[in-house]
């Protein structure tokens, strides 16, 4: 369980959390995927075997949204903003 599962970990995807919450019956899944496709592959099995169902969520990191919005300020003050 440790080490993880076969496709916890390929090109373009990887699994970091497998929270589950056993009073809600709910799992949350954190992982850092390059797109939208990487997500399908992984979790293609889970909805094919047993049914379940996915709510995607992006996010971001600190680093990664500071990053963003200094170059949204940058364009916005490029614009006249």
């Amino acid at each position: 369980m440790e080490d993880g599962a076969k496709m916890d970990k390929f090109e373009g995807f990887e699994l970091i959390a497998r929270l589950h919450m056993p009073e809600s019956g709910e799992l949350c899944i954190i992982c850092k995927a390059s797109d939208s496709k990487a997500l399908f592959k992984h979790f293609m099995f889970w909805r094919s075997a047993f049914g379940c169902e996915f709510l995607y969520r992006p996010a971001l990191t600190c680093a990664e949204m500071v990053e963003m919005q200094k170059l949204h300020n940058a364009d916005l003050e490029e614009k006249g903003f």
